[in-house]
């Protein structure tokens, strides 16, 4: 009888296959697949954005956006080659560039597997909202229950935390005291007109938008 040699293609035991979708070699192939699969695009991610960066800085022209499968992009580009082709990032208005700085950077992300609903702001989302908490309930007892960004980002670079709260003071005195500089206010009719509804969507287009 022959004898075979053992191999590492012919342990002395059956060997474990990753086609085993039963075994330990199949979890561990498909996990370590995956996380190596994130973290190429984690470095891809990092250097697209780096990229869009040093175009920020060089004042390079911008560009029309890449298709990334949004909704959006026909809409993106036509604005963009109606208005703003052969514009450089301070040559276009500042409104429609950071508008473009955040849909670049979504268009990022976008296109990507594993981080295609990641939101790079989060945390810092959250970091706001819980050092505003005080505000928000003041807020809530008084006139209305919708909250936002803590204040408007274009300000975050140059304010703390400790500013901000300055900033979002809610005393009862203070908000109406506010309310002077409020050049229109339309509050009693649009109540009118939406406490008639009822299970009726309502969209409320704020900000920038």
């Amino acid at each position: 009888m022959e004898i075979i040699k053992p191999t590492p293609k012919n342990p002395p035991r059956p060997a474990l296959l990753s086609s085993d979708e039963g075994s330990f070699a199949y979890t561990s192939a498909i996990y370590r697949l995956e996380i190596e699969e994130k973290n190429k695009e984690g470095k891809e991610i990092m250097d697209s954005i780096a990229g869009l960066k040093y175009q920020l800085q060089r004042r390079k022209k911008l560009i029309p956006i890449e298709d990334d499968g949004e909704s959006d992009i026909d809409d993106w580009n036509y604005v963009f080659h109606k208005y703003f082709e052969g514009e450089d990032w301070y040559s276009a208005t500042w409104l429609f560039t950071e508008c473009y700085l955040y849909r670049r950077i979504r268009s990022i992300f976008a296109k990507t597997k594993h981080w295609h609903d990641y939101d790079p702001f989060f945390r810092q989302k959250l970091e706001s909202f819980k050092a505003s908490i005080n505000s928000i309930i003041e807020i809530s007892k008084l006139l209305i229950s919708l909250w936002g960004n803590s204040t408007d980002l274009s300000l975050l670079p140059n304010l703390n935390y400790e500013d901000i709260k300055r900033l979002q003071n809610t005393g009862e005195n203070l908000l109406k005291e506010s309310e002077k500089n409020i050049l229109a206010n339309d509050l009693d009719k649009v109540w009118n007109v939406i406490s008639k509804y009822r299970k009726t969507r309502i969209d409320f287009i704020l900000d920038n938008a």
